[in-house]
């Protein structure tokens, strides 16, 4: 198999498993600025996806000196919703 026939397999298996989502904003980024985006739009009554590409939000602030306790916000399993 090709490499660009795996690439293809594994976007199709990707297609199939990634829920179809809608919304009014897109925020890409789960940094302090993409929150605080995410917050605002949220507050006028806009219906908000925010995405992250780590499995945590906080950006560089968590990144930095993440608590020892294992307290950040994690969203690995796609779980974690808000509601303004």
């Amino acid at each position: 198999m090709s490499d660009a026939e795996r690439q293809q397999q594994v976007a199709q298996a990707l297609e199939a498993i990634t829920p179809e989502l809608h919304a009014d904003v897109l925020v890409v980024g789960g940094g302090l600025v993409g929150i605080a985006a995410a917050i605002a739009a949220c507050q006028q009554g806009r219906q908000v996806v925010l995405t992250e590409q780590t499995d945590w939000v906080g950006g560089q602030l968590t990144a930095q000196a993440p608590p020892s306790s294992g307290g950040r916000v994690t969203a690995r399993d796609g779980s974690l919703q808000a509601r303004c």
